[in-house]
């Protein structure tokens, strides 16, 4: 007999975008500190707000939705 565990489906909108930027970031080449230079933070503070759960407002989430147009001409 084998035992199946379900993983827990993350659905709310701000876990979506955390995956969502994660992914594009990876797809990129940029690290977490990129990002911080791009909306004008620390990086400690940027990881945090990746890993502490904290609800992002909605200026931090333009912002870093901004990154994709900072980065695109630089796509290949």
């Amino acid at each position: 007999m084998t035992a199946t565990i379900a993983q827990k489906i993350t659905t709310d909108p701000q876990s979506v975008m955390l995956l969502n930027l994660n992914m594009f970031m990876q797809l990129k080449g940029l690290y977490r500190k990129d990002l911080a230079e791009y909306m004008g933070r620390k990086p400690q503070a940027v990881s945090r707000m990746f890993i502490s759960g904290s609800a992002w407002s909605i200026n931090d989430t333009c912002k870093a939705a901004g990154l994709h147009w900072c980065t695109a001409e630089h796509s290949a």
